[in-house]
């Protein structure tokens, strides 16, 4: 497996976030985790991206052209992102400012580790860098804004944009906190064809509120519930499992449920995004609560 959880736990006072989470993802899978709000989800990111230190349990990760699983569980995140993990955020994280091409070439220089950002090396090095972040922009349909500032972008362009500054330093997994957030129903089907490019040759691990794009593209689905894993397979059997509806105050069938329609039970507990308090490693969302003072599911 390329990255596997034992027992994984995070515990904030009295509070149990995540809850002894086994778990694990291949190289070749677009797995999403999906669940109710405050259900664990960017906690369990966190953990797996060195945000957050769990309370015990480890993350093991094999590095691309290794055989053998490192553990992870102690890495920092700029640890886990130089071994092949990067990942977007809820909240959109650009620098506004600078150009387009810029926020994906500085993406790509980073990865490349302490070396990179030597003074005195080879001008080609920094060519590179600019080399692939145009073929990023061009594989994202953003090529065209190169030298526009980012900030121009429209938000579901910008939403983009951050997958294309994640795909920077070709990670071997791309972890992706609602993508579609906020972004257009018109746009959506821009961000998810993007999504499932990507998912071509990278795996990807997606947490999404969009019930309609869960389904569609996902190969497998795994539903948090108050931090455990509830239910683990395929579309079809997720979407008819009843302990996943009742999670769901009702679930995607019982209420005919798109993203929006309150059948996915977001809508019914006041929104999945930004609804608990600003939680650690300034993630907020749908684990604000838990990660904050306020309780799970505040």
């Amino acid at each position: 497996m390329l990255l596997s959880t034992s027992g994984l736990t995070k515990e904030f006072g009295g509070i149990t976030a995540v809850d002894e989470v086994d778990f694990s993802v291949a190289s070749d899978e677009l797995c999403s985790v999906i669940g109710p709000n405050g259900a664990g989800k960017t906690t369990f990111f966190n953990l797996l991206t060195g945000v957050l230190e769990p309370t015990r349990g480890t993350v093991t990760f094999t590095p691309s052209g290794t055989d053998e699983p490192r553990d992870i569980t102690d890495a920092s995140p700029h640890e886990t992102a130089l071994l092949g993990l990067h990942r977007s955020y809820q909240i959109t994280n650009i620098f506004p400012t600078v150009s387009v091409l810029e926020n994906v070439r500085v993406a790509a220089q980073a990865h490349r580790g302490a070396d990179a950002w030597r003074f005195w090396r080879n001008v080609n090095a920094f060519e590179d860098h600019v080399a692939e972040a145009e073929a990023i922009l061009e594989r994202i349909g953003l090529d065209a804004h190169a030298d526009d500032p980012a900030q121009n972008l429209s938000h579901g362009e910008k939403r983009n944009l951050e997958v294309g500054i994640a795909l920077a330093g070709d990670p071997d997994l791309l972890l992706l906190d609602e993508p579609t957030a906020g972004v257009s129903s018109e746009d959506v089907s821009d961000v998810t064809t993007i999504i499932e490019d990507v998912a071509r040759d990278h795996a990807v691990l997606l947490i999404e509120h969009n019930m309609d794009v869960v389904m569609d593209i996902s190969d497998r689905v795994v539903v948090l519930d108050r931090g455990a894993i509830i239910a683990d397979g395929e579309p079809a059997e997720i979407r008819g499992s009843e302990e996943v509806q009742r999670a769901y105050l009702g679930g995607y069938e019982a209420n005919g449920g798109g993203d929006g329609s309150g059948g996915d039970g977001y809508e019914a507990n006041g929104g999945g995004d930004g609804s608990g308090g600003g939680g650690s490693g300034g993630s907020g969302g749908d684990d604000g609560g838990a990660e904050g003072t306020a309780g799970v599911g505040a």
